[in-house]
């Protein structure tokens, strides 16, 4: 019915559906690239969270002929943005039992304001992790939301050789 997206998405538009006012159509990998860009720097201001965005091929027909894996169009391709990092002390690591029996270590942290909300734990993974990353409680860690939801640890910021080891 329609040959291009942006016109399906006109018209869904006008029939009352919402859609993006973030929706752009444009020509080459340098102009997606720089809307990417933009896109990023806005984020925080858009009013809703959002972790990238996915670029569409406009042409319906070349969309159709490059096929679909799985259930997404080959057509279609997502850019995933850096997620949002800050620094907070650890003041402990506890032990959870997850509910087959695994323990898991966790941080507990010094409350701080991640990605848009409080953070005061985050996931240590596995007990080889903590060993490997020489944590200590009174440490300064680099921590971020993977997938901008669950909160983990990215690395350690050692300040001095005082602290005290879990």
């Amino acid at each position: 019915m329609f040959s291009k997206h942006s016109q399906e998405l006109e018209f869904l538009s006008q029939m009352g559906f919402a859609t993006s006012p973030l929706n752009k159509v444009v020509t080459g990998l340098e102009q997606v690239w720089s809307y990417s860009e933009k896109i990023q720097s806005q984020k925080n201001h858009l009013g809703y969270p959002i972790d990238g965005m996915v670029v569409k091929l406009n042409d319906n027909q070349l969309r159709d002929e490059l096929g679909i894996v799985g259930k997404t169009p080959r057509g279609w391709c997502a850019i995933k943005f850096p997620a949002e990092e800050t620094t907070t002390k650890l003041l402990d690591i506890i032990w959870q039992v997850g509910r087959t029996g695994k323990v898991t270590p966790v941080a507990k942290l010094e409350p701080v304001l991640l990605a848009g909300s409080t953070v005061q734990m985050a996931t240590l993974h596995n007990y080889k992790n903590v060993i490997t990353k020489d944590l200590a409680i009174g440490d300064i860690l680099v921590i971020r939301k993977a997938g901008d939801i669950i909160p983990e640890v990215v690395s350690v910021i050692k300040l001095h050789q005082n602290n005290t080891h879990p």
